[in-house]
């Protein structure tokens, strides 16, 4: 009987170490889950903070690169029409006095240097960051993509102006100002010369070559700016 008794009490005995062993198991599994979920919505807010700030640093950078953008493909465009002024003009006294002018927007080059700091800091932390994977495709496609394009561009016209252009500045001109004027020993003569025609031609095709992405930078930064804006405002 004793033994019974004994047997029984030591199987209570054994359940309610099972039990309280079990309960003690579940308080800690769910004071880890407890401890994982604000931990991850710790990480997670840090993150919102970081992709805030990040979009605002690009934000600025991108109006920066806007600006130079927009300066640039100002003087291709001026350099467009200079281009069509020298090949349909005839007129003598117009050509004395205005070629110069012309040439001061055709024989010149530019460069872009784009402001990437703060996309930089984000491929480094984890481009995954950005939510709104459009946006982020965006702003990956502008700068690895669209400033790749715009700097090979330019830098062929800047190679045509230092293998072509410079050689003609030292023998067949007098005077220049970049970006301002240049000026011929003979403007009737050295529009008379096929050879610079056929230079004329070739660098008006490099700048050519660069108009359209510079275009399409620039309507993609537009996208960028007004998507980061509106992520900006949530």
């Amino acid at each position: 009987m004793l033994n019974f008794l004994r047997k029984t009490r030591l199987k209570e005995m054994k359940g309610k170490y099972l039990k309280y062993a079990i309960g003690e198991i579940v308080l800690v599994v769910m004071g880890i889950l407890i401890a994982l979920s604000i931990s991850n919505y710790n990480e997670r807010r840090k993150d919102r903070a970081f992709e805030h700030d990040i979009l605002a640093e690009i934000n600025q950078n991108l109006a920066l690169d806007s600006t130079s953008l927009s300066m640039i493909l100002d003087d291709f465009l001026k350099a467009q029409t200079a281009f069509v002024k020298i090949e349909n003009t005839t007129n003598e006294v117009i050509i004395n006095d205005s070629l110069k002018w012309w040439l001061g927007d055709v024989i010149q080059f530019d460069r872009f240097r784009p402001i990437s700091s703060a996309f930089e800091v984000l491929k480094s932390k984890n481009l995954g960051i950005i939510t709104n994977r459009t946006l982020r495709l965006d702003i990956t496609t502008y700068y690895d993509n669209h400033v790749n394009w715009i700097a090979q561009s330019l830098g062929d016209v800047e190679k045509s102006f230092n293998n072509d252009w410079v050689p003609e500045l030292k023998t067949s001109f007098v005077d220049m100002k970049f970006k301002s004027y240049v000026t011929p020993r003979s403007p009737k003569a050295w529009l008379s010369d096929e050879k610079n025609i056929v230079l004329l031609d070739l660098h008006k095709d490099n700048r050519n070559g660069a108009i359209n992405p510079m275009r399409e930078a620039l309507q993609l930064i537009s996208k960028i700016r007004k998507t980061i804006n509106t992520e900006l405002n949530r």
